[in-house]
């Protein structure tokens, strides 16, 4: 955590840049997350980021990172967090990125080192919904099957709206919803600056329910745009004999068949350097083709499953034959025997 020190004179006009002297971090940073000196100030803006080991020359990390704060109630939204590429340097620059002064100070601004791990790339898409409740404020949706989705983007059809929204999910039509957070989803629009929230987390499963507050307007008019997130798997193989080759994926019996990586190449990991990473080439995929159908897609009956159950239930009503027969032995000798002398 570095301290973050302004002129103490009162009256004094609200500083556009701070200067944060991190001289005694012997590690890159990654991330800065600033610290309002009042916990009731409001505002909202663009940061501009650059970082020097000199004071004289500059490198410029990140030029437009929104900051928000904003309180109504007892509620509050806050983003606060700027990221880059990791970086090491001694001193750190920060600057209003529209060059006008906002009224707000900072108390103090926290460094992430940069071996915390970082949020993997993801691929998104689009998704429309099933069915629409727009009286109630939900919105169905079909996840793509077998896609490990674990984020989700909401984008709010007007400007300036605030709305809760519950997150729930289930794995068929015919199951029960399950909840899976609350949040808040917002746009806000400010000197020509747009704010969204963050990606919300969310687990993969069949079916999507989003469901915002319709108390205090809810969306107005207009419908959501929605988009979900995953991490794409990287697929590693030792090429054995000439090109070129078919990967078939898709069957709904295939057993795991995936060794460690660092088994087939020795020392790899995603943050290797291009001399050890050379060692692996790049695939490319072509056009994709229909091997085994719809069919190969759906799981098939376990005949051993089956048996084993069957063979437990018959065995279960064996049992229970067994007990009832013997029971009505007992009660008939208690009803029927010879009476004491």
């Amino acid at each position: 955590m570095v301290s973050v020190r302004e002129p103490a004179e009162r009256g004094a006009a609200a500083p556009d840049a701070w200067l944060l002297d991190a001289s005694q971090l012997k590690q890159g940073v990654r991330a800065l997350e600033l610290v309002p000196a009042d916990a009731s100030a409001q505002f909202a803006g663009r940061m501009r980021v650059e970082a020097s080991d000199d004071l004289e020359h500059w490198r410029l990390l990140t030029g437009n990172a929104p900051l928000l704060v904003a309180h109504a109630g007892e509620q509050s939204l806050a983003r606060l967090r700027i990221e880059w590429p990791a970086t090491e340097a001694k001193y750190w620059r920060l600057s209003w990125a529209d060059g006008t002064a906002h009224a707000v100070s900072f108390g103090s601004a926290r460094f992430e080192p940069a071996q915390v791990t970082r949020e993997p790339a993801r691929v998104w898409e689009r998704i429309e919904p099933l069915r629409v409740n727009a009286g109630d404020g939900e919105y169905i949706y079909a996840l793509p099957p077998g896609a490990p989705v674990d984020r989700l983007r909401i984008h709010l059809p007007h400007d300036n709206t605030v709305v809760p929204v519950t997150l729930l999910t289930r794995a068929g039509s015919e199951r029960d919803w399950r909840n899976i957070g609350s949040h808040v989803a917002y746009r806000l629009v400010k000197s020509d600056s747009e704010f969204e929230n963050p990606d919300l987390p969310v687990h993969g499963s069949q079916q999507l329910m989003v469901r915002f507050d319709t108390r205090g307007g809810g969306l107005g008019s207009g419908a959501p745009m929605l988009e979900i997130g995953w991490v794409p798997h990287t697929l590693v193989f030792a090429a054995r004999g000439s090109g070129p080759f078919a990967l078939a994926y898709g069957n709904a019996q295939a057993g795991a068949a995936a060794y460690p990586i660092a088994s087939l190449v020795p020392g790899y990991s995603e943050g290797n350097s291009e001399a050890t990473r050379e060692l692996i080439g790049n695939a490319t995929l072509g056009m994709p083709a229909r091997a085994g159908g719809e069919a190969r897609l759906r799981p098939q009956a376990d005949l051993k499953r089956w048996i084993l159950w069957s063979v437990l239930g018959i065995a279960v009503v064996l049992l229970g034959a067994m007990a009832y027969r013997l029971w009505r032995q007992m009660d008939g000798n208690a009803s029927g025997g010879t009476p004491p002398r």
